[in-house]
This record gives structure tokens, sequence and C-alpha cells, in this order.
């Protein structure tokens, strides 16, 4: 994971260590305070 460029798309899962990268990608996001806004989703 340090050395290297990567391409992510969303949801891609392809990489090896894809969990680790998201869950390290989730809580910079987290820290840095960013909030998914549920409540401004359209459904059709």
């Amino acid at each position: 994971m340090k050395d290297g460029v990567h391409m992510f798309v969303a949801g891609d899962k392809s990489h090896p260590d894809a969990d680790v990268i998201y869950k390290k990608l989730n809580r910079k996001m987290r820290d840095a305070g960013y909030h998914v806004a549920t409540d401004r989703i359209c459904l059709v």
C-alpha cells in the first residue's frame, strides 16, 4: 500500500488490501468531518 499507484472506482474491491484501504479512507473522511446526507437521496 505504501509504494506504487493504484486506481480505484466506486465500490472496487479488486485490490488485495481493499478492506484495509477502505477502512483507512473512511476513518480519514470521518475525521475530516464528512458525513453522508441520506435525507437527500432520491430513489426512483
